[in-house]
């Protein structure tokens, strides 16, 4: 739903360059369902590459991929102070997400190296085993909900262990950033904060009594460390990490087999060629963004052309950047094969998403558990799959039918 429509557009908006778009208000769109991705792309078509839509609060929209790694790459001009719309004052600081360089800096060293790729690789047999499960439980029966049952517990059971959080917790912990992430800035979101919030405290003081081998432990060592990180400073961070972990790869998983579901043909091949995985995953990160992400105006700039005001918010949809014909030819079709592409997945810039690498291992784990697991999967036609969109696209379920692979087949 869209929350606020400006009565009065800015004066330096051209009527030219408005649009109206509602990012609240696609959700239920039937045109979507299909594939929302390429949906919205094809939505926005006859929209200028940026326009201004008076829609949840009144601000821009930037479709190319050039504009928005302008965007994402000048945080001089284009502050990450506010991730959502509409405007809000009484948005969490999402620690190093919502600073701008050099004050997010220091934080995102941290961050990176317990995310770099030798930390990563060490998970992977834990990774491979918890897909194993999940596939070989799945397989038992003939169908279900894909999302339910794998796309959604594997990232989160792994992210819950490498932070040290319950996984006793993990249907409530779904459901706060399932809703988060589907609703505007307002006091509902005040209210979630508040609740991701006590359940954060919790684990801290636990960890402090008992430190283990995860990252909220790591993170009070910090504390006594070099970084000196203060209480306020440690809860943001992990806020953050809360928010990111539990849902974002679940979406990018559930999307890529939707497009796997739909190519009987292409499952036999992938599973017999590993290069042809290589890119599989690859287009699949190109056609399946599913953050939209917000920056604003610091100071009055130009940007092609057009006058953007200080205060002003500037929306990239950073799924449109992987339709961009300028950068892949002919984006409507999925290829596998394609020679080469460009996506703005894991945004890029300062705020590239600090957990890329562990993402992109979760996602090849799975598609290789899967194709080990499955002889064929499918889309079932009968239970029509539902969407959301807002800040972060996803698939709520994935119906789908498949046959267990036998070890002769």
């Amino acid at each position: 739903m869209s929350v606020e429509t400006t009565q009065d557009v800015p004066a330096h908006v051209p009527d030219a360059l408005r649009f109206e778009f509602d990012l609240y208000g696609l959700s239920g769109r039937s045109n979507l369902t299909d594939n929302v991705q390429a949906g919205v792309a094809r939505m926005l078509e006859e929209a200028p590459d940026l326009f201004f839509t008076s829609l949840n609060g009144g601000h821009w929209v930037a479709k190319r991929f050039d504009v928005m790694s302008r965007i994402l790459t000048d945080p001089e001009h284009f502050s990450s102070c506010q991730l959502t719309l509409p405007k809000s004052s009484g948005q969490p600081t999402l620690i190093p997400l919502t600073l701008d360089p050099p004050a997010h800096t220091p934080y995102r060293l941290i961050l990176m190296k317990h995310f770099s790729s030798k930390r990563v690789n060490a998970l992977e047999d834990e990774v491979r085993a918890k897909a194993r499960e999940l596939v070989n439980a799945a397989a038992e029966t003939a169908q279900g909900d894909f999302m339910a049952k794998i796309a959604i517990p594997l990232p989160v059971y792994v992210f819950l262990k490498l932070m040290g959080l319950p996984e006793t917790k993990f249907h409530r912990f779904r459901e706060i950033v399932e809703e988060w992430f589907s609703i505007p800035n307002g006091p509902r979101r005040q209210e979630l904060a508040a609740e991701i919030i006590g359940h954060l405290r919790e684990a801290i003081g636990e960890r402090r009594k008992a430190p283990q081998n995860d990252l909220i432990s790591a993170l009070i060592e910090e504390q006594s460390g070099p970084a000196g990180l203060g209480e306020d400073e440690l809860e943001s961070m992990c806020f953050l990490l809360f928010l990111a972990g539990l849902d974002t790869v679940a979406n990018g998983a559930g999307f890529m087999f939707e497009r796997l579901a739909a190519r009987p043909e292409l499952q036999q091949a992938l599973a017999g060629s590993e290069e042809l995985r290589k890119g599989f995953l690859e287009e699949t990160l190109r056609t399946c963004g599913v953050v939209n992400t917000v920056r604003t105006v610091v100071s009055d700039v130009e940007l092609e052309g057009v006058k953007l005001k200080a205060g002003d918010l500037v929306l990239c949809p950073l799924a449109l950047a992987g339709y961009d014909e300028s950068v892949n030819g002919c984006p409507h079709q999925f290829d596998a094969e394609r020679q080469s592409r460009t996506h703005l997945m894991f945004s890029t810039g300062p705020h590239l998403c600090v957990g890329h690498l562990l993402a992109r291992l979760e996602l090849r784990v799975l598609l290789e558990e899967c194709l080990a697991g499955f002889s064929h999967f499918e889309l079932d036609e009968n239970a029509p799959k539902r969407i959301k969109i807002g800040s972060i696209i996803a698939l709520l379920s994935l119906p789908m039918t498949w046959k267990k692979r036998t070890q002769q087949a």
